[in-house]
């Protein structure tokens, strides 16, 4: 068995040891694919591990860059960092949400509510009226609806079209 020490050199250089790598890192899977290693458990989880595991949660949920790095009291290219090394993509938040009676439809913008009412919607109360003549009730978030809150069959507006929340 050939032990991959360029690969192992290469992360150290990187990481500074190999117990600071993560267990998703593509080297690393590799190295233990050549290695026959299927799983290994870490036995040092440091408080490190602990904050970069909040950090995952906080982005899969839907939380911005700018919120995570509060949340966590971690730096904003921290977060952003293991965002990129994880392969995440930044889920949609809403500022306003219309409520109707069968269904909520989420937007980021007023303007997007005009693909529902067809009237002009460039403020909240033109808004608000084109969408009580619908049936909705609009409100206006206090910071964000965040991808996390949204229920199954949720709607909401992102570049002129209408979503369902799977």
């Amino acid at each position: 068995m050939d032990i991959p020490y360029n690969l192992i050199h290469k992360l150290e250089d990187e990481y500074g040891s190999m117990s600071n790598v993560s267990e998703n890192n593509a080297i690393l899977k590799s190295i233990r694919l050549k290695l026959h290693i299927k799983h290994a458990k870490r036995t040092n989880f440091t408080y490190n591990d602990f904050k970069e595991e909040k950090i995952i949660e906080y982005l899969k949920k839907g939380y911005s860059i700018y919120e995570t790095a509060q949340l966590t009291q971690s730096s904003y290219a921290k977060v952003r960092k293991i965002k990129s090394n994880y392969k995440l993509k930044t889920l949609p938040r809403f500022k306003y949400v219309a409520i109707g009676n069968e269904f909520k439809v989420y937007s980021l913008g007023l303007s997007k509510f005009k693909i529902m009412s067809l009237s002009c919607c460039s403020n909240f109360t033109n808004t608000q009226k084109a969408l009580r003549a619908m049936g909705y009730e609009l409100k206006e978030a206090k910071g964000y609806f965040h991808w996390c809150n949204l229920k199954k069959d949720d709607h909401y507006i992102i570049d002129r079209n209408i979503y369902t929340k799977q």
